[in-house]
Parts: structure tokens; C-alpha cells; sequence
């Protein structure tokens, strides 16, 4: 018998991110090879791996660093509190907007 391993996502529009932000963070990732156990660019948006503490804390060392926008911060910390059970935050260009979360002109 098969035996798989399940992880749940939040997937939400780009445009709850500001443009800066995925650009900083793709550049960071393309220096930092080791930044995509957290940060994972792809070619429809970015996958933040937020499941352990230490991704956490991985993430907020990144966030300090890059001085991503607040907004965009806020926007991830309400998505992790809004279901504890969350492995990783997507942001797709594809998907929909979120009420309640900031978003950005693109």
C-alpha cells in the first residue's frame, strides 16, 4: 500500500504581497542557496515553508534583513494564525484575493 505524506497550504493572490517584497526575496534565494527551505520562487508567484519554529525564525531573520514591507508581514502572520495546521503560505498570480488581508497595486 502507498503511504503519503499530506501538508496543507494557504494559497493567496500575489497581490497580497507588494512587488518589492517577491523581488527581494527571489533575489535573496538566487544568493542564498540554502534560503530555499523557506523561500521557494517559482515561475506563477513564491511558496513560503513555515511549518517548524525554526522556519519561523528562518523567516523573520530573512524578513529583518530585506526590510520586507510591514504590510506584507502582517498579511503572512494573519494567514499562520488564521489555521495553526499550515505547512506553507502561496502566493500565485493566479489565485484569489483574500478579504481581510492587505493587497498591492502590481
Amino acid at each position: 500500500m502507498l503511504q503519503f505524506e499530506t501538508r496543507k497550504s494557504a494559497v493567496v493572490s500575489t497581490a497580497h504581497m507588494a512587488p518589492s517584497d517577491k523581488e527581494l526575496l527571489e533575489q535573496y534565494v538566487a544568493v542564498n542557496p540554502t534560503a530555499d527551505v523557506v523561500i521557494r520562487p517559482y515561475e506563477y508567484g513564491i511558496e513560503l515553508c513555515l511549518a517548524t519554529e525554526e522556519h519561523l525564525e528562518q523567516m523573520e531573520n530573512i524578513a529583518n534583513e530585506l526590510d520586507l514591507t510591514q504590510e506584507f508581514l502582517n498579511n503572512v502572520k494573519a494567514i499562520m494564525d488564521s489555521d495553526t495546521d499550515l505547512y506553507s503560505v502561496v502566493f500565485d498570480r493566479d489565485a484569489y484575493l483574500v478579504g481581510g488581508l492587505i493587497t498591492f497595486e502590481w
